[in-house]
């Protein structure tokens, strides 16, 4: 049995700890930090260990899980407005997807943590455990109170999978071949802006929309095995190589109090409580606030307003001067290029986010869509962001710069978001046509500037860092998805039900206020009643124009105020590093100056990251 020992001669950032399971009669090391986190260090191993024929597989196996992950969440969408009608609440659609993108900002930065420090496979995992449980939920749902439950579980596991994406692009990619992986993850769009508008209506028009939420439960973790199978044999020969001693256990970091206690501070669990707060608090007023009763004066939307204002400076206290392990890395944050970054990735998550909310039922109730015809052309932007991609991926290739194309590609959303002012419905070829080519044309914008701006940003951060400030990025982009969905709910709820009153009682139909208040539910119910031309449609169909119009303009206003800041990011040039940061700077810690330094000059929060004495140590190679 070997003494139990504290190692500080690394200087600061580096503490070495040992433990004793009380489980196994051998003794292991429990936990290395150093300039890596053990996740870190055990994906380094295994993918030093892969062959050209290793890779070949990996990246066959990565493609199918990625298309199934893709196909889902195209066809959950669907699904989603199809139960929501069903369940009489359409209207809450906003709210729903504010509830979805709180728990997806909330949630990135704890997964892009346990990834790194736990490990990739842990990370799949979950991602599978969450696509079984959810959409079994979802299917069996006969109400919002039940549905949504499932539907945040199966959000959890999109997360997930988001972040291991993320993760495996940084593991396995230079720069200049890094936008080539992120094809990887994106291309599923080009096939699936046919495939799900098809599947979608089979399962809708037929068995119905439980069946198609359902039927992920099987299909979805069965599309992971093969990336699993590739980390077992790669952690395999990696332990065979001694590439994995002095690396802990992944499970073995879950085995003791004192390690759930340390893993409690790493994970920031008070930082997430406080931002998951003050987004919910916040948003979800905000959706629910309007409606056929407008309740904005009532103390259910005035009280947790103020109690998530005021939830914000505390995690901005909390995170500057006491949290051990802060979320946000706020050396990173504090250069221009990587700050423009991450606000880019807000605000235009906000502007596409307002106007899509609801243009599902724009698209059914103004253009005369079908499920299949509705779904593709809400897929078109991701189809055409997929092909830009494959040409963007080569420029970088050859250029090495991404700056002139992140320009372009938000002057082109800029215009695109322009064109869906002017068309927002219309039974004629004419008005679809220019839907179309203006979701065309907002999908070619976002495949210059969406990816080339992250690979941007990541080109500035070590690898330790690459993954949280990218879960950051997400974080971004999630958050303004709910801002919008928040914004768009508030609009829609506010507006709609006025605007659906006034025409149906200009038309003449009678009992108005009954009619209205059901299209506001169901409107895919009373569009099966009342086809293009009746009295009752064309007595609806301008309140949706008019409203669509509403949530466009705001999304052309963000993105012409963002517009300016895409000047003043770095021209970074690309080269076949994983990184440009200098070796110095990648392995510094990110956390603030030392505060409250001891005697012998050691800030206590370090203390977190030494078990008690009582637990003995010992090294033995370590399980992947």
């Amino acid at each position: 049995m070997v003494k139990n020992e504290t190692e500080r001669q690394r200087g600061d950032d580096q503490v070495v700890l040992h433990a004793h399971d009380a489980h196994d009669g051998d003794t292991e090391s429990i936990m290395a930090v150093d300039k890596d986190s053990p996740g870190v260090r055990r994906i380094e191993a295994i993918v030093s260990t892969w062959t050209t024929k290793d890779r070949v597989y990996f990246l066959s196996a990565l493609v199918v899980m990625t298309y199934a992950r893709s196909l889902a969440a195209s066809l959950m969408g669907t699904y989603q407005s199809h139960a929501l009608n069903d369940m009489g609440e359409a209207g809450r659609a906003g709210m729903v997807r504010t509830v979805r993108q709180v728990l997806t900002a909330t949630t990135l930065p704890i997964t892009a943590k346990l990834s790194d420090y736990v490990g990739r496979t842990f990370i799949l995992t979950m991602t599978a455990i969450c696509w079984i449980i959810g959409p079994a939920i979802v299917a069996s749902s006969n109400d919002l109170g039940t549905y949504l439950p499932g539907f945040l579980i199966y959000t959890l596991g999109h997360v997930c999978g988001n972040i291991l994406s993320y993760a495996l692009a940084v593991d396995t990619t230079t720069l200049r071949n890094r936008l080539f992986m992120q094809f990887v993850y994106i291309f599923p769009s080009v096939i699936n802006v046919w495939s799900s508008g098809v599947i979608a209506a089979k399962f809708v028009n037929g068995v119905g929309w439980r069946w198609g939420a359902g039927m992920w439960s099987i299909a979805a973790p069965i599309c992971t095995l093969g990336v699993m199978a590739v980390f077992a044999w790669g952690s395999f020969r990696a332990r065979r190589l001694g590439l994995m001693r002095g690396i802990p256990s992944a499970w073995g970091l879950f085995t003791s109090a004192k390690r759930w206690k340390h893993l409690f501070w790493v994970m920031d669990i008070p930082g997430l409580f406080f931002l998951a707060a003050s987004l919910a608090l916040i948003l979800l007023p905000l959706s629910l606030g309007g409606g056929v009763a407008a309740k904005w004066r009532s103390a259910q939307c005035i009280v947790p307003l103020v109690v998530g204002v005021l939830c914000l400076p505390m995690f901005a206290l909390w995170e500057l001067k006491w949290a051990r392990h802060p979320i946000f890395p706020f050396k990173h944050m504090k250069d221009r290029h990587v700050m423009i970054i991450l606000i880019l990735s807000l605000v235009k998550a906000i502007a596409g986010g307002t106007r899509d909310s609801y243009l599902y039922f724009t698209l059914i109730v103004s253009f005369n869509q079908g499920v299949e015809g509705a779904t593709r052309i809400n897929t078109l932007e991701g189809f055409a962001g997929s092909l830009t991609l494959i040409f963007v991926a080569f420029i970088v290739r050859k250029y090495r710069v991404v700056k002139p194309l992140i320009i372009a590609g938000t002057v082109l959303q800029t215009v695109a978001q322009g064109m869906l002012i002017h068309f927002r419905g219309g039974y004629g070829k004419s008005q679809l046509v220019g839907l179309i080519a203006g979701e065309i044309l907002e999908g070619i914008g976002n495949g210059l500037s969406s990816h080339p701006s992250l690979v941007a940003m990541q080109a500035k951060l070590g690898h330790e860092h690459a993954l949280l400030v990218t879960s950051c990025w997400s974080v971004g982009s999630q958050a303004g998805g709910g801002i919008a969905a928040a914004i768009s709910g508030a609009i829609w709820t506010q507006l709609m039900p006025g605007k659906l009153l006034a025409g149906l009682q200009a038309a003449g139909v009678p009992n108005a206020a009954k009619v209205a208040q059901s299209v506001f539910k169901s409107p895919l119910t009373f569009v099966k009643e009342n086809p293009p031309y009746s009295i009752g449609r064309e007595a609806i169909v301008p309140a949706y124009r008019d409203v669509q119009k509403i949530l466009c303009i705001i999304g052309v206003v963000l993105m012409g105020i963002m517009l300016p800041l895409t000047f003043l990011i770095d021209n970074v040039s690309l080269d076949d590093r994983n990184t440009l940061a200098k070796e110095s700077e990648s392995d510094s810690s990110d956390e603030p100056e030392p505060r409250n330094l001891n005697s012998e000059g050691v800030d206590h929060r370090r203390e977190l990251n030494t078990f008690p004495e009582d637990e003995k140590p010992g090294v033995s190679d370590s399980k992947a």
